[in-house]
């Protein structure tokens, strides 16, 4: 069996400066002055032999592939550096979300992004803005453009969730308006509504504007149906109104002015405590999760700087607002001069080495 020794970096530096150290030495026991660029004769040149060539050759391209990802490193600190930020509009942003590529937890960055001022959350049935975020209790409150409300009922669209995506809908009440009577959901045998709904029914009902879904205000709420279908608390998080044969929607995620200080949104029975539906609280709530262990390790020291957790193709960032780029943390306000991205500081420093013996080579046979 043939066993093949594959030559590292460091083995083809140490070879060439024994072969140059070599050849020196011979010119020097024949009596001649050592010319450090081994231009003593033909032969000399001769002495680089085929696999010194290929090294050499190796060497050159371990330079330019270097130099190519040292570019790419740029690329992504200078597109972190002008995207990513901690706040969009109004909504302060936080790990693990981020304002755009390379910013916050990747995983987040397909669903989570910033445009023109919105935060928004990207799902299969549409683009929702997120009204803010519950850092303390890991929840995105979103609102819904088609989601009806007492101030304003309208025709909506499904709402669902990817199965994989790192969000689950908790405390909310999700109440369907203007249902058909041949619905699904007036099952006898499984119901899919809330019985104990009804009160809830009836205040939605008396908004003026139930009107815009063709309805008298105060119609009977034989065509509303607190939704209790075990598909809204588990994957893939489908609400299909085609399905339902319903027109439209809306979503509680608190009974009172906020999330906490009026009753879960997941309990109907706390609607009797705040009978005016303009009061409610309308939009969805999300439950996000992610690794904790990394924001700790890192990206807590980075946002206590005033720094935005981001990365590249090395790993953790932290964006400071001078524009510069740490593994770790920014100094004082935000800023850091004296500490660069540690990695590619690093390779810089190996690839100028690298350079240097590449200069070295090609200098010795001018």
């Amino acid at each position: 069996m043939t066993h093949v020794r594959l030559i590292s970096l460091r083995d083809v530096a140490l070879r060439w400066f024994e072969f140059r150290d070599r050849s020196i030495s011979d010119q020097l026991i024949r009596g001649q002055a050592p010319d450090t660029r081994l231009r003593v004769s033909l032969q000399m040149g001769i002495m680089l032999s085929p696999l010194h060539r290929i090294s050499v050759r190796f060497l050159q391209m371990m330079v330019v592939a270097e130099l190519m990802n040292m570019s790419k490193v740029l690329l992504s600190m200078a597109s972190a550096d002008s995207t990513c930020q901690n706040v969009c509009g109004d909504v302060p942003v936080m790990y693990p979300f981020g304002t755009g590529s390379g910013c916050g937890n990747k995983v987040f960055e397909k669903y989570v992004s910033c445009n023109n001022g919105k935060l928004l959350l990207h799902t299969p049935t549409g683009q929702y803005q997120v009204q803010r975020i519950d850092y303390t209790n890991n929840l995105l409150i979103l609102q819904d453009p088609k989601m009806s409300t007492c101030e304003n009922m309208q025709g909506s669209s499904n709402f669902g969730l990817p199965v994989d995506a790192p969000f689950s809908i908790v405390g909310d009440t999700f109440v369907l308006l203007n249902c058909l009577s041949t619905s699904m959901l007036y099952n006898g045998l499984s119901s899919l509504c809330d019985p104990a709904g009804t009160n809830i029914c009836q205040s939605l009902y008396s908004c003026s504007s139930v009107s815009q879904l063709g309805l008298e205000v105060n119609a009977p709420t034989s065509s509303c149906c607190v939704y209790t279908n075990p598909q809204l608390s588990s994957p893939p998080y489908e609400l299909n109104l085609q399905l339902l044969q319903c027109s439209s929607y809306t979503s509680i995620y608190s009974f009172g002015p906020e999330y906490g200080s009026g009753g879960d949104g997941s309990d109907p029975a706390a609607a009797n405590a705040y009978p005016n539906p303009s009061s409610w609280s309308y939009g969805i709530a999300l439950k996000f999760y992610y690794d904790e262990t990394a924001y700790y390790s890192s990206c807590k020291a980075c946002e206590q700087s005033n720094g935005v957790c981001a990365y590249n193709v090395y790993g953790f960032v932290c964006v400071c607002s001078a524009g510069v780029n740490t593994t770790t943390r920014c100094l004082g306000d935000g800023m850091n001069n004296a500490v660069g991205e540690e990695s590619f500081r690093n390779r810089a420093l190996e690839l100028t080495g690298l350079i240097a013996l590449l200069l070295d080579i090609f200098y010795s046979f001018l």
